[in-house]
């Protein structure tokens, strides 16, 4: 059963570090992030906690009241638009400037041994029915206050160069989640279909480990199953090998992927997959993928992804924020991952599993799942392993944005 640990659940390797998941199912407990120390924000405007940097210059009062119409979802070779969404034009400014401030601050603090990662959240201020996002600095549980007290809470404190986009100045530091009970998990380990769904379980045939598959990609000629590398590969390399449904019949070898970003294309010739998801409550079909603009345009606003996984089964998720830097001892995501709420946990078992977006154009696959931080074990089906939250995982647009692979 797999899923990253933020260091891998998939093998029993004792490192203790944080994600990973490769099986098991689902708890209903509602664990909140822990937030170590954050600056108090100036009202503004009553639009809620935030510090304003335009206030007072022309740039701020040109861009308040305007929108702009960014694409949402692509699809396809040519990455043909297939949803598109109006937003402020302030907010869209703000994202751009927050993801090179994520970045300058990694340079700056990513380093530290007791630093996990840097990424940007959703805060609580809404603009036009979208929320704002700012820094955060993840670190490990163990850390002590005297760490703690080197890191800032405000990018006054920080060398990075700041833009008058922004719209807040804090920094939010969080402490790595708790341990948690384990919770009852649902049991899919007998579900296969042909042509091969994305959501149910494959098993790496060289080994005894199993994971979930995400969706077919394309690179528009031939079809792939794309899951995470992890449950392939047993060490840090692309997995090359061959792959199996849940009754041992082949689905394929490992033909093109990425080991630090976590993600595989399947191959095989006589092999044929669907372009629809199975979940426990039917089949959802997909339909492409989310952009980066698209996944932000819904960061903090719960429910507004689902998610399966081969253990935990079907639940809703959320976009947290994106830009996720260092995370597990193979994963290097350089500030490309994107970080998933889940109510309930993604566990040891659900790697590679989808998380897609509904929308009135269909449903977008946005990334699969990489791992969790880890909060603890649980046992179910005859199985233990290690669950947690929030997940992480590469963004699917950035495949699409960087090699063949697309959804169509």
């Amino acid at each position: 059963m797999l899923l990253y640990e933020m260091t891998m659940y998939m093998t029993d390797n004792g490192s203790g570090d944080k994600f990973g998941l490769h099986s098991k199912g689902p708890s209903q407990e509602n664990k909140q992030d822990v937030t170590i120390h954050r600056r108090s924000l100036l009202k503004s405007s009553g639009a809620g906690a935030f510090s304003l940097f335009g206030l007072g210059n022309a740039s701020y009062f040109k861009t308040a009241d305007r929108t702009t119409r960014i694409v949402a979802a692509r699809r396809g070779v040519k990455a043909e638009p297939i949803h598109t969404k109006k937003v402020p034009k302030r907010w869209l400014n703000h994202q751009k400037a927050i993801r090179n401030i994520t970045e300058q601050l990694w340079k700056q603090f990513g380093e530290k041994s007791f630093v996990d990662s840097i990424s940007y959240s959703a805060t609580d201020r809404m603009e036009g029915g979208v929320y704002y996002s700012e820094p955060e600095i993840t670190v490990r549980p163990d850390t002590a206050d005297d760490q703690l007290s080197t890191l800032p809470d405000a990018l006054e404190q920080t060398q990075v160069t700041q833009s008058r986009a922004l719209v807040g100045s804090d920094i939010k530091v969080r402490r790595m989640n708790g341990e948690f009970v384990a919770a009852d998990v649902d049991c899919h380990d007998d579900v296969t279909a042909l042509p091969f769904h994305g959501g149910i379980e494959i098993q790496d045939a060289s080994r005894d480990m199993t994971g979930t598959s995400g969706c077919r990609a394309t690179d528009g000629d031939s079809q792939y199953l794309y899951t995470a590398n992890h449950v392939v590969a047993d060490a840090c390399h692309i997995g090359t090998g061959w792959v199996n449904d849940t009754h041992g019949d082949s689905l394929g070898h490992g033909a093109d992927g990425h080991k630090t970003h976590d993600w595989v294309m399947i191959n095989d010739k006589e092999t044929r997959y669907s372009d629809y998801i199975w979940h426990n409550d039917g089949l959802a079909k997909v339909h492409g993928y989310a952009t980066q603009d698209g996944m932000e345009s819904i960061q903090g606003q719960k429910g507004t992804l689902k998610f399966q996984g081969k253990v935990s089964g079907y639940q809703d998720a959320h976009v947290k924020g994106g830009g996720a830097t260092k995370i597990g001892s193979c994963m290097k995501w350089f500030g490309s991952a994107i970080k998933i709420g889940m109510p309930d946990y993604g566990r040891q078992g659900d790697s590679g599993g989808p998380f897609w977006w509904p929308t009135s154009s269909g449903n977008h696959i946005v990334t699969v799942l990489s791992g969790v931080e880890n909060t603890g074990s649980y046992t179910g089906c005859g199985l233990s392993g290690l669950k947690g939250r929030p997940a992480y995982g590469y963004p699917f647009w950035r495949i699409a944005n960087n090699t063949k692979f697309t959804i169509k």
